[in-house]
């Protein structure tokens, strides 16, 4: 037999022994002694950390709804909001020559000061004009600063010379 096995049985028949010569009285006492050590125990290390954990959520349980309310706000904002632009870039007067040609237009004169672009058009639609125009704030944050425009005879012909700024 092992050893281990022979200490733990030496174990089990003192204490039975020892159990066996106690009076009924001495039992019950030892019983509802070890009865008390489990219930306290339980309090101790289970119901005790469990009530005052709930006690602490119940206190900040308001807070954290008033949190989640503004969250939920916050996120109908967001979806309110339009698509954001997108980031600027610095042009180049070729990317403006580029960006007229893919319109149909052709500028005649095409020169950048202290970053505005000034362009000249000669008998140019005005409504294909106004379309790159709104375009260019649109996507690319062009604004039109000055603008000089002749009508022609002919309908929606015009001559414009257009003052275009970058954003800074």
């Amino acid at each position: 037999m092992n050893t281990a096995l022979r200490i733990t049985m030496s174990v089990r028949q003192r204490i039975a022994a020892a159990w066996q010569g106690l009076t009924l009285r001495e039992r019950r006492l030892l019983m509802l002694g070890g009865a008390s050590l489990v219930v306290l125990l339980c309090w101790f290390w289970v119901i005790d950390p469990a009530i005052k954990t709930r006690k602490k959520i119940q206190q900040q349980l308001p807070e954290l709804r008033a949190q989640s309310a503004q969250l939920r706000a916050l996120a109908q904002e967001v979806v309110g909001l339009p698509a954001a632009a997108p980031v600027a870039q610095v042009w180049s007067r070729e990317a403006l020559e580029r960006s007229l040609m893919e319109s149909g237009l052709k500028a005649e004169q095409i020169t950048l000061i202290d970053g505005k672009f000034r362009l000249s058009f000669s008998d140019v639609s005005f409504s294909t004009l106004t379309d790159y125009l709104q375009k260019a704030q649109r996507e690319h944050q062009l604004t039109v600063t000055e603008a000089t425009m002749t009508a022609h005879d002919r309908l929606d012909r015009v001559n414009a010379k257009l003052s275009l700024q970058q954003p800074a």
